[in-house]
Protein backbone atom coordinates (compact mmCIF):
# COMPACT_ATOMS: atom_id res chain seq x y z
CA UNK A 1 0.00 0.00 0.00
CA UNK A 2 3.10 2.30 0.82
CA UNK A 3 4.56 1.96 -2.75
CA UNK A 4 1.18 2.56 -4.12
CA UNK A 5 0.74 5.69 -2.56
CA UNK A 6 3.96 7.07 -2.97
CA UNK A 7 3.39 6.29 -7.08
CA UNK A 8 0.32 8.76 -6.71
CA UNK A 9 2.15 11.28 -4.84
CA UNK A 10 4.99 11.07 -7.69
CA UNK A 11 2.52 11.91 -10.18
CA UNK A 12 1.28 14.76 -8.65
CA UNK A 13 4.27 16.01 -8.25
CA UNK A 14 5.46 15.22 -11.76
CA UNK A 15 2.17 16.99 -12.72
CA UNK A 16 2.86 20.16 -10.41
CA UNK A 17 6.44 20.22 -11.65
CA UNK A 18 5.69 20.31 -15.22
CA UNK A 19 3.14 23.03 -15.13
CA UNK A 20 5.53 25.33 -12.66
CA UNK A 21 8.08 24.76 -14.97
CA UNK A 22 6.61 25.29 -18.61
CA UNK A 23 4.71 27.70 -17.32
CA UNK A 24 7.50 29.62 -15.39
CA UNK A 25 9.62 28.99 -18.71
CA UNK A 26 6.59 30.77 -20.55
CA UNK A 27 6.23 33.64 -18.78
CA UNK A 28 10.25 34.22 -18.30
CA UNK A 29 10.66 34.22 -21.90
CA UNK A 30 7.71 36.36 -23.41
CA UNK A 31 8.69 38.56 -20.84
CA UNK A 32 12.53 38.83 -21.94
CA UNK A 33 11.15 39.00 -25.55
CA UNK A 34 8.84 41.71 -24.62
CA UNK A 35 11.64 43.87 -22.91
CA UNK A 36 14.48 42.71 -25.89
CA UNK A 37 12.48 43.06 -28.60
CA UNK A 38 9.54 44.96 -28.50
CA UNK A 39 6.76 45.10 -31.14
CA UNK A 40 6.71 48.35 -32.94
CA UNK A 41 3.49 49.46 -34.72
CA UNK A 42 1.25 47.44 -33.06
CA UNK A 43 -0.73 49.63 -30.39
CA UNK A 44 -1.83 47.38 -27.12
CA UNK A 45 0.97 44.70 -28.33
CA UNK A 46 3.33 45.31 -25.75
CA UNK A 47 0.45 45.25 -22.91
CA UNK A 48 -0.48 41.69 -23.76
CA UNK A 49 2.61 40.44 -24.05
CA UNK A 50 3.17 41.21 -20.55
CA UNK A 51 -0.04 40.34 -19.02
CA UNK A 52 0.68 36.38 -20.92
CA UNK A 53 3.56 36.73 -19.05
CA UNK A 54 2.05 37.38 -16.04
CA UNK A 55 -0.90 35.05 -16.73
CA UNK A 56 1.77 32.18 -17.12
CA UNK A 57 3.08 32.78 -13.93
CA UNK A 58 0.06 33.05 -12.58
CA UNK A 59 -0.98 29.47 -13.75
CA UNK A 60 2.85 28.24 -12.75
CA UNK A 61 2.09 29.67 -9.02
CA UNK A 62 -0.72 27.26 -8.63
CA UNK A 63 1.41 24.33 -8.98
CA UNK A 64 2.70 24.85 -5.38
CA UNK A 65 0.07 23.86 -3.54
CA UNK A 66 0.26 20.27 -5.33
CA UNK A 67 3.78 19.90 -4.93
CA UNK A 68 3.81 20.88 -1.06
CA UNK A 69 1.45 18.20 -0.94
CA UNK A 70 2.86 15.45 -2.65
CA UNK A 71 6.39 16.18 -0.58
CA UNK A 72 4.01 16.11 2.39
CA UNK A 73 2.91 12.33 1.59
CA UNK A 74 6.52 11.44 0.24
CA UNK A 75 8.28 12.78 4.04
CA UNK A 76 5.66 11.91 6.73
CA UNK A 77 2.70 9.50 4.71
CA UNK A 78 0.43 12.41 5.92
CA UNK A 79 -2.17 12.98 3.43
CA UNK A 80 -5.56 14.59 5.16
CA UNK A 81 -8.75 14.96 3.48
CA UNK A 82 -10.45 18.13 2.40
CA UNK A 83 -12.65 19.84 4.69
CA UNK A 84 -16.04 20.92 4.39
CA UNK A 85 -16.01 24.70 3.70
CA UNK A 86 -15.90 27.15 6.29
CA UNK A 87 -17.52 30.60 6.50
CA UNK A 88 -14.20 32.09 5.62
CA UNK A 89 -14.08 30.94 1.98
CA UNK A 90 -17.23 33.82 1.70
CA UNK A 91 -14.04 36.88 2.30
CA UNK A 92 -12.98 35.44 -1.04
CA UNK A 93 -16.65 36.99 -2.63
CA UNK A 94 -15.15 40.66 -1.97
CA UNK A 95 -12.71 39.83 -5.44
CA UNK A 96 -15.61 41.01 -7.35
CA UNK A 97 -16.09 44.53 -6.03
CA UNK A 98 -12.07 44.72 -5.55
CA UNK A 99 -11.51 43.77 -9.41
CA UNK A 100 -14.64 46.47 -10.48
CA UNK A 101 -12.48 49.29 -8.15
CA UNK A 102 -9.43 48.07 -9.89
CA UNK A 103 -10.48 48.66 -12.87
CA UNK A 104 -12.03 51.78 -12.35
CA UNK A 105 -9.45 53.15 -11.04
CA UNK A 106 -6.89 51.64 -13.39
CA UNK A 107 -9.30 53.22 -16.49
CA UNK A 108 -11.11 55.55 -15.35
CA UNK A 109 -8.83 57.62 -12.77
CA UNK A 110 -5.86 56.13 -15.02
CA UNK A 111 -3.91 55.11 -11.54
CA UNK A 112 -1.39 52.57 -11.75
CA UNK A 113 -2.86 51.21 -15.23
CA UNK A 114 -0.32 48.74 -15.62
CA UNK A 115 -0.61 47.30 -11.59
CA UNK A 116 -4.07 47.40 -11.32
CA UNK A 117 -5.18 46.70 -15.16
CA UNK A 118 -3.73 43.04 -14.42
CA UNK A 119 -4.85 42.95 -10.93
CA UNK A 120 -8.28 43.34 -12.25
CA UNK A 121 -7.96 39.75 -14.53
CA UNK A 122 -6.49 37.73 -11.65
CA UNK A 123 -9.54 38.61 -9.31
CA UNK A 124 -12.33 37.99 -11.63
CA UNK A 125 -10.60 34.51 -12.59
CA UNK A 126 -9.40 33.49 -8.84
CA UNK A 127 -13.15 34.37 -7.70
CA UNK A 128 -15.14 32.24 -10.55
CA UNK A 129 -12.82 29.45 -9.68
CA UNK A 130 -12.96 29.70 -5.64
CA UNK A 131 -16.76 30.08 -6.18
CA UNK A 132 -17.43 27.61 -8.39
CA UNK A 133 -15.36 24.43 -6.81
CA UNK A 134 -16.54 26.25 -2.49
CA UNK A 135 -19.64 25.66 -4.07
CA UNK A 136 -19.08 21.88 -5.07
CA UNK A 137 -17.74 21.43 -1.81
CA UNK A 138 -20.49 22.36 0.34
CA UNK A 139 -22.03 19.08 -0.39
CA UNK A 140 -19.65 16.69 -2.28
CA UNK A 141 -18.11 13.65 -0.61
CA UNK A 142 -14.55 14.09 1.26
CA UNK A 143 -11.79 13.49 -1.12
CA UNK A 144 -7.26 13.70 -0.07
CA UNK A 145 -6.34 16.83 -0.57
CA UNK A 146 -3.86 14.80 -3.16
CA UNK A 147 -6.90 14.38 -5.37
CA UNK A 148 -8.48 17.64 -5.29
CA UNK A 149 -5.22 19.05 -6.18
CA UNK A 150 -4.58 15.90 -8.60
CA UNK A 151 -7.94 16.96 -10.34
CA UNK A 152 -7.87 20.75 -10.41
CA UNK A 153 -4.38 20.50 -12.25
CA UNK A 154 -5.32 18.61 -14.67
CA UNK A 155 -7.42 20.75 -15.87
CA UNK A 156 -4.98 23.10 -15.88
CA UNK A 157 -2.12 21.92 -17.12
CA UNK A 158 -2.84 18.48 -19.04
CA UNK A 159 -6.32 19.37 -20.53
CA UNK A 160 -5.32 22.40 -22.57
CA UNK A 161 -2.93 21.54 -24.59
CA UNK A 162 -4.46 18.19 -25.33
CA UNK A 163 -7.89 20.51 -26.36
CA UNK A 164 -5.92 22.88 -28.47
CA UNK A 165 -3.84 19.89 -30.66
CA UNK A 166 -7.24 18.60 -31.12
CA UNK A 167 -9.19 21.43 -31.83
CA UNK A 168 -6.55 22.97 -34.11
CA UNK A 169 -6.78 20.07 -36.20
CA UNK A 170 -10.49 20.02 -36.34
CA UNK A 171 -9.83 23.56 -37.92
CA UNK A 172 -7.58 22.72 -40.85
CA UNK A 173 -10.25 20.96 -42.91
CA UNK A 174 -12.56 23.97 -41.71
CA UNK A 175 -10.02 26.62 -42.98
CA UNK A 176 -9.82 24.56 -46.11
CA UNK A 177 -13.24 24.30 -46.84
CA UNK A 178 -14.24 28.09 -46.18
CA UNK A 179 -11.04 28.58 -48.97
CA UNK A 180 -12.02 26.08 -51.25
CA UNK A 181 -15.77 27.72 -51.19
CA UNK A 182 -14.63 31.34 -51.18
CA UNK A 183 -12.22 30.99 -54.44
CA UNK A 184 -15.03 28.80 -56.09
CA UNK A 185 -17.20 31.94 -55.86
CA UNK A 186 -14.52 34.37 -57.43
CA UNK A 187 -13.79 35.99 -54.12
CA UNK A 188 -9.97 36.90 -54.27
CA UNK A 189 -7.82 37.82 -51.28
CA UNK A 190 -4.99 38.84 -52.55
CA UNK A 191 -5.51 41.90 -54.92
CA UNK A 192 -1.88 42.18 -56.54
CA UNK A 193 -3.26 45.73 -57.70
CA UNK A 194 -3.97 46.32 -54.01
CA UNK A 195 -0.99 45.30 -53.19
CA UNK A 196 1.35 46.64 -55.01
CA UNK A 197 -0.49 50.30 -54.08
CA UNK A 198 1.97 52.17 -52.57
CA UNK A 199 -0.66 53.78 -49.72
CA UNK A 200 -0.92 49.91 -48.71
CA UNK A 201 -1.57 49.82 -45.14
CA UNK A 202 -1.28 45.87 -43.77
CA UNK A 203 -3.24 46.63 -40.69
CA UNK A 204 -6.46 47.74 -42.86
CA UNK A 205 -5.74 45.45 -45.49
CA UNK A 206 -6.38 42.29 -42.65
CA UNK A 207 -9.24 44.17 -41.19
CA UNK A 208 -10.91 44.89 -44.58
CA UNK A 209 -10.44 40.99 -45.18
CA UNK A 210 -11.52 39.80 -41.84
CA UNK A 211 -14.74 41.86 -42.60
CA UNK A 212 -15.24 40.28 -46.07
CA UNK A 213 -14.34 37.05 -44.91
CA UNK A 214 -16.39 36.81 -41.79
CA UNK A 215 -19.85 38.00 -43.13
CA UNK A 216 -19.54 35.21 -46.22
CA UNK A 217 -22.37 32.83 -45.82
CA UNK A 218 -20.23 30.30 -46.08
CA UNK A 219 -18.04 31.39 -43.70
CA UNK A 220 -21.06 32.03 -41.07
CA UNK A 221 -22.27 28.38 -41.79
CA UNK A 222 -18.54 27.24 -40.77
CA UNK A 223 -18.13 28.93 -37.86
CA UNK A 224 -21.27 27.59 -36.41
CA UNK A 225 -20.31 24.10 -37.06
CA UNK A 226 -16.80 24.48 -35.39
CA UNK A 227 -17.78 27.04 -32.55
CA UNK A 228 -21.26 25.37 -31.82
CA UNK A 229 -20.25 21.63 -32.22
CA UNK A 230 -16.97 20.75 -33.13
CA UNK A 231 -15.49 22.27 -29.50
CA UNK A 232 -17.68 21.58 -27.39
CA UNK A 233 -17.63 18.06 -28.55
CA UNK A 234 -13.91 18.07 -28.19
CA UNK A 235 -13.78 19.93 -24.85
CA UNK A 236 -16.71 18.34 -23.29
CA UNK A 237 -14.90 14.97 -23.65
CA UNK A 238 -11.30 15.82 -23.10
CA UNK A 239 -12.56 17.66 -19.56
CA UNK A 240 -13.61 14.29 -17.83
CA UNK A 241 -10.31 13.80 -18.29
CA UNK A 242 -9.31 14.21 -14.60
CA UNK A 243 -11.88 11.17 -14.05
CA UNK A 244 -10.02 8.50 -15.93
CA UNK A 245 -7.69 7.16 -13.52
CA UNK A 246 -9.83 6.61 -10.38
CA UNK A 247 -13.02 5.52 -12.14
CA UNK A 248 -12.84 1.90 -11.74
CA UNK A 249 -12.20 2.60 -7.77
CA UNK A 250 -14.88 4.93 -6.83
CA UNK A 251 -18.00 4.08 -5.68
CA UNK A 252 -19.82 6.71 -5.54
CA UNK A 253 -22.00 8.82 -7.98
CA UNK A 254 -20.30 12.44 -6.55
CA UNK A 255 -16.86 11.56 -6.56
CA UNK A 256 -16.89 11.78 -10.23
CA UNK A 257 -18.80 14.67 -9.97
CA UNK A 258 -16.81 16.62 -8.00
CA UNK A 259 -13.37 15.45 -10.20
CA UNK A 260 -15.37 17.22 -13.00
CA UNK A 261 -15.96 20.42 -11.75
CA UNK A 262 -12.23 21.03 -10.75
CA UNK A 263 -10.93 19.68 -13.76
CA UNK A 264 -13.62 22.21 -15.45
CA UNK A 265 -12.59 25.07 -12.87
CA UNK A 266 -9.03 24.58 -13.92
CA UNK A 267 -9.35 24.41 -17.46
CA UNK A 268 -12.06 28.05 -16.57
CA UNK A 269 -9.12 29.43 -15.10
CA UNK A 270 -6.58 28.66 -17.53
CA UNK A 271 -9.32 30.33 -20.60
CA UNK A 272 -9.54 33.12 -17.81
CA UNK A 273 -6.31 34.04 -17.75
CA UNK A 274 -5.33 33.50 -21.43
CA UNK A 275 -8.05 34.51 -23.21
CA UNK A 276 -9.26 37.68 -21.55
CA UNK A 277 -6.35 40.49 -21.83
CA UNK A 278 -6.82 43.59 -19.36
CA UNK A 279 -8.72 46.18 -20.33
CA UNK A 280 -11.90 49.15 -19.67
CA UNK A 281 -14.15 46.63 -20.81
CA UNK A 282 -14.51 44.92 -17.77
CA UNK A 283 -18.30 44.22 -17.68
CA UNK A 284 -18.08 42.63 -21.25
CA UNK A 285 -15.29 40.59 -21.04
CA UNK A 286 -14.26 39.80 -16.82
CA UNK A 287 -18.11 38.94 -16.41
CA UNK A 288 -18.40 36.75 -19.61
CA UNK A 289 -15.12 35.33 -18.19
CA UNK A 290 -16.55 34.64 -14.90
CA UNK A 291 -19.44 32.69 -16.49
CA UNK A 292 -17.36 30.46 -18.89
CA UNK A 293 -15.80 29.37 -15.85
CA UNK A 294 -19.06 28.67 -14.02
CA UNK A 295 -20.34 26.66 -17.38
CA UNK A 296 -16.71 25.11 -17.25
CA UNK A 297 -17.50 23.59 -14.42
CA UNK A 298 -20.84 22.28 -14.77
CA UNK A 299 -21.12 20.89 -17.69
CA UNK A 300 -17.90 18.59 -16.90
CA UNK A 301 -18.84 17.82 -13.80
CA UNK A 302 -22.44 16.63 -16.01
CA UNK A 303 -20.48 14.76 -18.02
CA UNK A 304 -17.99 12.82 -15.62
CA UNK A 305 -21.10 12.36 -13.77
CA UNK A 306 -22.65 10.88 -16.70
CA UNK A 307 -19.30 8.84 -17.87
CA UNK A 308 -19.27 7.63 -14.41
CA UNK A 309 -23.11 6.34 -14.34
CA UNK A 310 -22.67 4.35 -17.72
CA UNK A 311 -19.16 2.72 -16.66
CA UNK A 312 -19.99 1.66 -13.13
CA UNK A 313 -23.76 1.27 -12.61
CA UNK A 314 -24.75 0.15 -16.19
CA UNK A 315 -27.17 3.06 -16.59
CA UNK A 316 -25.63 3.66 -20.56
CA UNK A 317 -28.12 6.04 -21.61
CA UNK A 318 -27.14 8.40 -18.82
CA UNK A 319 -23.68 9.07 -20.41
CA UNK A 320 -25.09 10.49 -24.09
CA UNK A 321 -27.86 12.33 -22.51
CA UNK A 322 -25.65 14.06 -20.08
CA UNK A 323 -22.86 14.65 -23.01
CA UNK A 324 -25.34 15.85 -24.66
CA UNK A 325 -26.84 18.29 -22.65
CA UNK A 326 -23.32 19.83 -21.76
CA UNK A 327 -22.49 20.30 -25.60
CA UNK A 328 -25.62 21.69 -26.26
CA UNK A 329 -25.00 24.17 -23.25
CA UNK A 330 -21.23 25.07 -24.26
CA UNK A 331 -22.35 25.26 -27.84
CA UNK A 332 -25.32 28.03 -27.33
CA UNK A 333 -22.98 29.80 -24.99
CA UNK A 334 -19.94 30.08 -28.21
CA UNK A 335 -22.60 30.84 -30.81
CA UNK A 336 -23.77 33.60 -28.37
CA UNK A 337 -20.69 35.11 -27.98
CA UNK A 338 -20.28 34.86 -31.94
CA UNK A 339 -23.65 36.42 -32.00
CA UNK A 340 -22.76 39.51 -29.46
CA UNK A 341 -19.30 40.22 -31.01
CA UNK A 342 -21.36 40.43 -34.24
CA UNK A 343 -23.40 43.44 -32.77
CA UNK A 344 -20.84 45.24 -31.16
CA UNK A 345 -19.09 45.88 -34.58
CA UNK A 346 -19.62 48.91 -36.48
CA UNK A 347 -20.24 47.63 -39.58
CA UNK A 348 -23.27 45.78 -38.26
CA UNK A 349 -25.56 48.74 -39.64
CA UNK A 350 -27.72 46.57 -42.49
CA UNK A 351 -29.19 43.05 -42.85
CA UNK A 352 -29.97 40.64 -40.10
CA UNK A 353 -27.77 42.07 -37.54
CA UNK A 354 -29.39 45.70 -38.27
CA UNK A 355 -32.68 43.93 -38.09
CA UNK A 356 -31.96 42.62 -34.90
CA UNK A 357 -31.17 46.00 -33.52
CA UNK A 358 -34.24 47.32 -34.41
CA UNK A 359 -36.21 45.29 -32.90
CA UNK A 360 -33.99 45.23 -29.53
CA UNK A 361 -33.06 41.43 -30.04
CA UNK A 362 -29.61 42.85 -29.32
CA UNK A 363 -30.43 42.44 -25.93
CA UNK A 364 -30.81 38.56 -26.36
CA UNK A 365 -27.52 37.49 -26.08
CA UNK A 366 -26.08 39.17 -22.72
CA UNK A 367 -30.07 37.81 -20.91
CA UNK A 368 -28.35 34.61 -22.59
CA UNK A 369 -25.45 34.68 -21.15
CA UNK A 370 -26.89 35.40 -17.83
CA UNK A 371 -29.05 32.81 -17.86
CA UNK A 372 -26.30 30.69 -18.90
CA UNK A 373 -23.64 32.15 -16.00
CA UNK A 374 -26.80 32.02 -13.19
CA UNK A 375 -28.29 28.17 -14.06
CA UNK A 376 -24.71 26.68 -14.41
CA UNK A 377 -24.00 28.73 -11.08
CA UNK A 378 -27.20 27.05 -9.62
CA UNK A 379 -26.93 23.73 -10.23
CA UNK A 380 -23.37 23.17 -9.20
CA UNK A 381 -24.20 23.21 -5.66
CA UNK A 382 -27.39 21.24 -6.49
CA UNK A 383 -25.88 18.64 -8.50
CA UNK A 384 -23.27 17.75 -6.02
CA UNK A 385 -25.79 17.07 -3.33
CA UNK A 386 -28.05 15.19 -5.64
CA UNK A 387 -25.41 12.83 -6.79
CA UNK A 388 -23.72 12.56 -3.56
CA UNK A 389 -24.57 9.37 -2.43
CA UNK A 390 -23.47 9.58 1.47
CA UNK A 391 -26.00 12.53 1.72
CA UNK A 392 -28.91 10.67 0.58
CA UNK A 393 -27.98 8.00 2.94
CA UNK A 394 -27.93 9.96 5.69
CA UNK A 395 -31.43 11.28 4.65
CA UNK A 396 -32.82 7.94 4.87
CA UNK A 397 -31.01 5.60 6.71
CA UNK A 398 -33.78 6.21 9.24
CA UNK A 399 -32.06 6.81 11.84
CA UNK A 400 -29.16 4.10 11.08
CA UNK A 401 -26.63 6.15 9.42
CA UNK A 402 -24.66 4.24 6.73
CA UNK A 403 -21.95 5.90 4.88
CA UNK A 404 -19.41 3.21 3.10
CA UNK A 405 -15.50 3.70 3.30
CA UNK A 406 -15.09 5.20 0.31
CA UNK A 407 -16.62 8.10 1.32
CA UNK A 408 -14.40 8.32 4.36
CA UNK A 409 -11.22 6.93 2.87
CA UNK A 410 -10.57 8.50 -0.21
CA UNK A 411 -7.04 8.59 -0.37
CA UNK A 412 -6.44 9.30 -3.93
Amino acid sequence: MSDNENLKDLLLALLAAAGILVGGLGAFCIATLTQWMPIEGMPGQREAQIWTALAMAAIALCGIPGLLIAARGFLDESRPHIQKPSRIWLLFLLFLPLAFLANYLAYEVEILPAILGPATNLLTAAFAVIVSIQLVLLYAPRISRRRFWGQFLTGLYAIPPSIMMLELAALIPIVMILTATLLSNGFSPFSPDFLMDPNFNPQSYWKQLDMETIFQPTSIMLLMVYLGLIVPLIEEFLKTFALWPVIRRITNPGEAYLAGALAGAGYGLFEALMLAQPGPSFLQVGLLRIGATFLHSATAALTSWGMFKALREKKWWIAPLSYGVAVLLHGLWNINAVVMSWLSLEEATEGLLYTLQQYHLDLLPPLVFLLLSAGTLVSLPWMANRTNRTNRDLKTASGLVTIRNNDLDSSW
